[in-house]
């Protein structure tokens, strides 16, 4: 059965993310979940070899198009994935399980080098650039297979940020995850947020589809008010990059 899932912000890996270059080429999706297939079969390897298991079959990434149904499919015998692993992975921004197990690679041996391709846990946002619904089957190495679907809300239309912008230029036309780190100043009686971001993909005026990333960071509030008002000023900024590009 499908599940919901709600995307989360790990701010580090946002902020390099911020610093590379964003999807403007929709087709640059296809490298990137071909990417995921390719690392996911060397972590497959290199986690059989430090369980001490025979080694895995030779790898296979396929791709299928399927005109019809509109759908491309991505097959590949990789590792999969846990339950608690498509939290960690699939519903985190920022967050990498290749660059994790790059790290523990190198922290047990610094003198090896293996060949991985992921760095900022954001290959699958790019499959949002071209699909309005991205959907994971998975199963990892004793573990019942898993199934991860998501969708993002829509500026001023619905889920989180259906009051977000609503009846503005933009409406329906920017589609993204929020992500609130919070925390209350009880001596000041102040809310403060040293973190809020968006993330996603809009459909700009000129016809391009590009991805972006938006964070304010330590924003404080005298009222709850002004807190659910932060929500709508971070939704203006994509509305102004929607109008202006």
């Amino acid at each position: 059965m499908a599940e919901e899932r709600t995307f989360q912000i790990q701010l580090e890996g946002l902020i390099q993310l911020l610093a590379q270059n964003l999807y403007a080429d929709p087709d640059v999706f296809l490298r990137e979940m071909i990417q995921n297939a390719h690392d996911s079969i060397t972590r497959r390897a290199e986690l059989a070899a430090e369980r001490g298991e025979p080694d895995p079959p030779a790898p296979r990434i396929q791709v299928v198009a399927d005109p019809d149904a509109q759908q491309i499919r991505i097959h590949d015998n990789g590792s999969g994935l846990t339950r608690d692993e498509i939290d960690g992975y699939l519903s985190t921004i920022g967050r990498s399980g290749t660059n994790e197990l790059r790290q523990r690679i190198a922290a047990a041996d610094r003198t090896r080098t293996v060949e991985l391709i992921g760095q900022f846990g954001i290959g699958l946002l790019s499959a949002f650039i071209v699909a309005e619904r991205v959907t994971v089957v998975t199963k990892a190495a004793g573990h019942d297979a898993a199934r991860w679907q998501s969708t993002l809300p829509i500026i001023g239309v619905d889920g989180s940020l259906a009051t977000v912008q609503a009846g503005g230029p933009a409406t329906g036309k920017i589609f993204a995850k929020t992500g609130t780190l919070a925390a209350g100043n009880f001596f000041n009686d102040q809310i403060l947020f040293p973190a809020k971001a968006l993330g996603g993909y809009m459909d700009a005026r000129s016809g391009r589809r590009l991805a972006f990333a938006i964070v304010a960071a330590n924003s404080v509030f005298s009222t709850i008010e002004g807190a659910f008002a932060a929500n709508d000023d971070v939704g203006k900024v994509p509305t102004i990059i929607q109008q202006s590009f």
